[in-house]
């Protein structure tokens, strides 16, 4: 197991400018102490190791605040940088880019038909009364309903189905390649159980053959208890700054697996609750 942190440093209301900390620790599954791969200072060098020798560029080099210490070896041919910059490539999120639109929905289709295939199957698995979704010859999202003699344009079809159809190529290309889904708000519009399912996914051996993981922000109270304690991250805003804190349900002291974290957490036992009024 790999872990990777990033401290970013941004000037009050710009986007984040420049990395002040960035290291990489591998965390073999016979040793109780991670190994570090490779740390960067402030100043931009880079202190490597064993795993991730310097010397086959330049031991000196310095890299830039506003890249990564993996993209910048790739780009100097740096073996084992080369393969770090390919498993980031299964890489799948909205965090900085909106949702998919219709016209980037269309070409992904058309792109890899598989994956519309595989859309399809799963709309008809969760019972919304839909028996294909197709790209019209003039290039727009048709969606045939059961008991519809017409088709549904895009535009008229529900916010639910859209947003599951928006973040549903996400998810594919990460459980096809074993790669990394990080959705924010996988909840906005879906059903509870249509999210259910979709967790699920990456829980089911023969659908995720490939070991993808997948990284979600909700509000969805109610999957508290469909959970591990161990992959349950909580946020709240602090009071005097505002800025968000993140922790684990599991490092809170007395949290038992058996226990109900709805009830408990409904009952403020876990914080993360908004202070209304």
């Amino acid at each position: 197991m790999y872990r990777y942190e990033l401290e970013i440093q941004s000037q009050k209301g710009s986007f984040p400018s420049s990395v002040t900390k960035e290291s990489l620790f591998y965390q073999p599954s016979t040793r109780r102490k991670p190994f570090l791969v490779f740390e960067r200072g402030s100043d931009g060098t880079v202190k490597g190791s064993n795993l991730f020798p310097i010397i086959q560029t330049t031991p000196t080099i310095k890299v830039r605040p506003n890249t990564s210490v993996i993209s910048t070896y790739a780009q100097l041919g740096h073996q084992i940088a080369l393969e770090f910059q390919k498993a980031l490539q299964g890489f799948q999120s909205n965090l900085w880019e909106a949702d998919l639109t219709p016209p980037s929905l269309i070409f992904l289709f058309r792109q890899h038909p598989d994956l519309l295939k595989d859309a399809n199957r799963e709309l008809r698995r969760l019972d919304l009364r839909l028996l294909e979704l197709t790209v019209s010859d003039n290039g727009e999202l048709i969606f045939k309903h059961q008991g519809l003699n017409e088709p549904i344009p895009w535009g008229f079809e529900s916010n639910g189905t859209q947003s599951f159809i928006r973040s549903f190529p996400r998810l594919w290309i990460a459980l096809n390649t074993g790669g990394i889904a990080v959705l924010d708000e996988l909840d906005a519009s879906i059903h509870p159980e249509v999210l259910r399912e979709i967790i699920s996914w990456f829980w089911d051996p023969q659908k995720n053959r490939h070991n993808a993981q997948l990284f979600f922000s909700c509000h969805n109270v109610l999957l508290l208890n469909e959970l591990q304690k161990e992959e349950i991250l909580l946020c709240e805003k602090t009071p005097k700054e505002g800025y968000t804190r993140m922790y684990r349900l599991a490092d809170i002291k007395g949290i038992r697996k058996s226990e109900d974290f709805v009830r408990g957490y409904w009952h403020g036992a876990y914080g993360a609750l908004p202070n209304i009024g």
